[in-house]
């Protein structure tokens, strides 16, 4: 294709080089390239992370072939194309059937240099329709992008979605970009302007070893992450949510607290604080005999599901029916899990000051209020299968600080720690309606 011989094709010199490049560029704006068209084509590659089959035989749009997807919770079909000039290019085009469920919720975005770009979402799929849609690469925050890596397709409300199709995808030519004029800009920058010092607690990672943190030479080393919201610090165990099949899984130890422990003295000896995330979801794991892992979704108990840990714990499910790709909303929460409230959490705490010393006295200064609570319904489905609403985060947030509090007045209590914007403006509860236009929380308090 001409296109691709353009794309490979890099000029040296001058005059009529020069001229036949301008020439090939004006007829390759015309010219639009496929991504799908019964098979992946031009170089772009699956990185997908769902369930997808790029041969699907029914139903297609046109050909002989489409792609179906089904997925899990923020899962993916992702086309990649290593480092891939879009100048030329205006609008992406897919064709997707919602299949015989429909109402997916999804979202389209483009990612440059690994990273991800303005996020567009989708209206709900129709069932058994083929719908064209068009994405302008402006609106993706990627036209005139020298380097893009891709496109996907993904769950927007982190919830499992239904089956659905994909097909003909093509980026749209559009005009030539316009010529640079080759301007000079001076631009003056004044650094010893202005300075004045800032808190280097603004830095930070998390979970570093000590070596990392006296690399790094942070300051600050955080315990965060799905598995804190669900930490046990009586059997020393986590369960790992949505990241890993909703497992509950011993720690190394099995003292009371010594993971806390552990992470305290990994900072401390790469001279940084530790931030330790206190949970406030209401369940803690437990564990089965001799300190063995239970599954919230047992495939015994709940039948065959989408997904299981076929290699180290076959019977642990992904919580998605297999017959229907349907989330397991009827399972016992306390198959794998144990209620727990704020004063278990609030003995933590109490251990910690008695094995560190309060803030005051070198014990933990830094407590974080649980993780990403506006997505608990995703990520922790299994205990916690309706979004949080703002009443219910608020309420915690003050019972929980309190009982920290209690045990160390001088402790700084934090939060909250959120998955992203849509975290910070949005209830859980809103966010798994999947649309601003839905969000009843929002709606009722504007």
């Amino acid at each position: 294709m001409i296109k691709a011989s353009i794309a490979g094709f890099k000029p040296s010199g001058h005059g009529i080089g020069s001229m036949l490049l301008l020439a090939s560029f004006q007829l390759a704006a015309q010219t639009n390239q496929e991504i799908y068209t019964d098979s992946l084509q031009n170089g772009w590659a699956d990185w997908g992370w769902a369930q997808i089959n790029y041969a699907n035989s029914s139903p297609v749009h046109q050909g002989s072939k489409s792609v179906s997807v089904t997925m899990g919770a923020w899962q993916a079909i992702y086309m990649e194309h290593s480092d891939f000039d879009c100048t030329l290019f205006t609008n992406l085009s897919l064709w997707l059937n919602g299949g015989a469920s429909g109402g997916q919720q999804l979202r389209v975005q483009a990612l440059i240099g690994g990273s991800q770009q303005n996020e567009v979402s989708i209206a709900p799929l129709p069932r058994n329709t083929w719908t064209n849609v068009i994405v302008s690469l402006s609106s993706l925050g990627v036209a005139g992008s020298p380097n893009l890596d891709g496109f996907w397709v993904a769950d927007r409300i982190g919830v499992a979605q239904p089956v659905f199709y994909v097909d003909d995808v093509v980026l749209i030519g559009g005009p030539p970009p316009p010529q640079t004029t080759n301007s000079s800009v001076t631009v003056s920058l004044n650094a010893t302007a202005n300075r004045h010092l800032i808190s280097p607690l603004i830095y930070g990672v998390a979970f570093a070893t000590s070596n990392q943190l006296a690399d790094l030479n942070s300051p600050v080393n955080r315990s965060g992450g799905n598995g804190e919201t669900r930490y046990n610090w009586q059997v020393n165990a986590h369960n790992h949510g949505a990241d890993w099949y909703f497992e509950s899984i011993a720690d190394s130890s099995s003292a009371p607290g010594a993971d806390g422990d552990d992470f305290v003295s990994q900072s401390r000896a790469g001279n940084a604080e530790p931030m330790l995330t206190v949970p406030m979801i209401g369940w803690a794991p437990k564990l089965g005999s001799n300190r063995g892992k239970l599954a919230s979704y047992s495939i015994s108990k709940y039948g065959a599901q989408t997904g299981n840990d076929g290699q180290w714990f076959a019977d642990a499910g992904n919580g998605i029916r297999a017959s229907d790709s349907t989330p397991i909303t009827w399972n016992d929460p306390n198959d794998a899990n144990v209620a727990v409230d704020s004063a278990f959490e609030q003995d933590w705490v109490r251990h910690l000051t008695n094995r560190w010393g309060t803030s005051e006295k070198g014990g933990v200064h830094y407590y974080f209020l649980d993780n990403e609570h506006s997505i608990w319904h995703a990520t922790h489905q299994d205990v916690h299968p309706i979004g949080a609403t703002m009443r219910e985060i608020r309420d915690r947030m003050f019972e929980y600080a309190s009982r920290v509090k209690a045990v160390d007045p001088a402790a700084w209590v934090l939060g909250p720690e959120e998955w992203g914007w849509s975290g910070y403006l949005y209830s859980g509860y809103d966010q798994q309606w999947g649309s601003p236009a839905l969000a009843p929380e929002k709606r009722h308090s504007a």
